[in-house]
């Protein structure tokens, strides 16, 4: 160390002579540098998946991501090179090979943030160019989310006018299918349907049961009738309810019984007998008649309740049968609904994107 502490010496005042000097004697770099959000704009997506809102809401709530061709698209000419003539009138030897070599944009990891620097002997030069290329980047930002706006717009006019020609067709055809079946609503036509069904059928069996009814008075006329004429006093009890054949049968008794009376004490050829049983062969037809008409008035009942039966099994029937047509009606009317109501839905949407785009459009803050 002794021997070699003169060599040791030299070296290190030499060293530092050498940084001293240098310090002294090189210009000095200076690094300025800003952040900036960074969002995505998807406007064409964000109209087809996207629920009715403006674009600046919707953009609020997403997370954005810049690619390699954002990057190259931020160092391009484009963007750069109207800077370097802005400040060319201040900084003669400023040209855009140089402002992009000298400018840095790193995407911050997991973060919508980039940070943007810039290197130059300069620090005016380094406040001057940051300046304006974050006001670059802002107006560029503003301009390109105006244009994928329009650009949403134009495609939302786009497919506006399909959207409306579906929902007027499923319309028609709603209204045709409507005509076709004669019906507004199928539910309210079902329980309608049901009710008179229900109603006919209750009908029809009372009708059933006074048709029984009637053809077993009719059998039990037929049996009465078909009697001998001095039995009239056993007749059915339709002939008993009758007034005109009791009355009948009242007179035609009475006179039997004065002609058994006279009987045993007149001949048979006595004048008195002779006008008894002149008046109780005149009753016998008018009885029979009686009878017949009474018998006549029940078969005429009979006819009215089977056809009437006839009618209401028919009614039924076709009842059924567009009860059971309309259930499928039903279901094809109910496929045109939700068709109708999808294609209205995504048209009341595409209106309702179209009007917040518009919003959206008319408003120049910088994102």
């Amino acid at each position: 160390m002794r021997r070699r502490l003169p060599v040791i010496a030299g070296v290190t005042t030499l060293v530092a002579s050498a940084a001293v000097l240098k310090a002294l004697t090189s210009t000095p770099t200076y690094q300025g540098s800003f952040e900036i959000l960074t969002k995505p704009v998807a406007v064409e997506t964000q109209v087809i998946s996207s629920a009715p809102q403006t674009l600046s809401n919707k953009e609020q709530d997403e997370k954005g991501q810049v690619d390699d061709i954002k990057l190259k698209l931020l160092t391009s000419p484009k963007l750069l090179d109207p800077i370097a003539k802005q400040l060319r009138s201040k900084y003669s030897n400023i040209t855009y090979d140089q402002l992009a070599a000298s400018l840095k944009i790193t995407p911050i990891p997991k973060a919508e943030i980039l940070s943007v620097s810039f290197q130059d002997t300069d620090p005016e030069k380094v406040k001057a160019v940051l300046k304006r290329v974050s006001e670059a980047y802002l107006k560029y930002s503003l301009e390109e989310r105006l244009a994928d706006v329009r650009q949403g717009i134009e495609f939302v006019d786009n497919q506006l006018p399909q959207l409306q020609k579906r929902v007027a067709d499923i319309q028609d055809r709603l209204q045709a299918f409507r005509q076709q079946y004669n019906l507004i609503d199928p539910e309210s036509t079902g329980k309608e349907l049901s009710a008179q069904s229900l109603a006919v059928g209750q009908q029809l069996i009372e009708a059933q049961i006074k048709l029984s009814e009637v053809r077993a008075i009719y059998a039990d006329l037929n049996n009465q009738l078909a009697q001998s004429t001095k039995d009239e006093s056993a007749a059915s009890f339709v002939l008993q309810d009758n007034r005109r054949y009791q009355a009948l049968l009242g007179q035609l008794l009475e006179v039997e019984s004065q002609i058994a009376k006279k009987s045993s004490t007149f001949r048979e050829t006595a004048p008195h007998i002779q006008v008894l049983e002149g008046q109780q062969k005149n009753l016998l037809p008018l009885l029979r008649r009686e009878g017949q008409r009474v018998q006549e008035q029940a078969a005429s009942r009979i006819r009215d309740l089977e056809a009437r039966v006839q009618i209401l099994t028919q009614a039924q029937n076709a009842l059924n049968r567009r009860i059971k047509q309309l259930s499928t009606v039903s279901r094809q009317y109910t496929d045109i609904q939700q068709e109708l109501k999808i294609a209205t839905d995504n048209l009341n949407q595409f209106l309702t994107k179209r009007e917040a785009l518009r919003i959206d459009a008319g408003q120049r803050k910088t994102p």
